[in-house]
Formats: structure tokens, C-alpha cells, sequence
């Protein structure tokens, strides 16, 4: 889908910078956080199944974070620190 200002996914490129993400609360970026996540593995030389368990991890984590702590506010975030 193209938004006004280019692409949904250039768009929300944005907040996988840098070792700290600030995410919006959107279940949609889930699966964007955990493809920027595998590059991010893939980057530091984490093995294919390492990084499979995080990435499951991961995704548990900020999906949970979304629904359960933030109950699908618009108007909050969830901070995730990347090393």
C-alpha cells in the first residue's frame, strides 16, 4: 500500500535505528521489529538457530508488550534495546 511520503515499510524504517527502538503500538510492526531484529543478528554473526530463538522470543515479548502492557493504546510506545 503507498502512503503519502513513500512506502508504509520506508516509512517505518525510521524506527528500526540505532540500538534503541522507541515502537508505536502497532501489532502490524511486529513482524517488521523481528525482520529488523534477524538483520541485526545476522550483522553480529549469530548461527541461523540462535537467532531463531530469539527472534521467536522477541516476538512473544513485543506482541505481549503491545496487547497486554500498552492494551493497544495508540498513544504509547514500547522501548526495545538492541546490544
Amino acid at each position: 500500500m503507498r502512503l503519502e511520503g513513500g512506502s508504509e515499510e520506508a516509512r517505518h524504517q525510521e524506527y528500526f535505528q540505532g540500538s534503541v527502538w522507541k515502537l508505536p503500538t502497532i501489532l502490524e510492526l511486529v513482524e517488521e521489529a523481528v525482520d529488523a531484529l534477524e538483520e541485526h543478528l545476522r550483522s553480529k554473526g549469530v548461527k541461523e538457530e540462535d537467532a531463531y530463538s530469539m527472534k521467536l522470543a522477541f516476538n512473544e515479548a513485543l506482541a505481549n508488550a503491545i496487547k497486554h502492557g500498552n492494551k493497544l493504546r495508540r498513544d504509547a510506545s514500547v522501548k526495545v534495546a538492541i546490544a
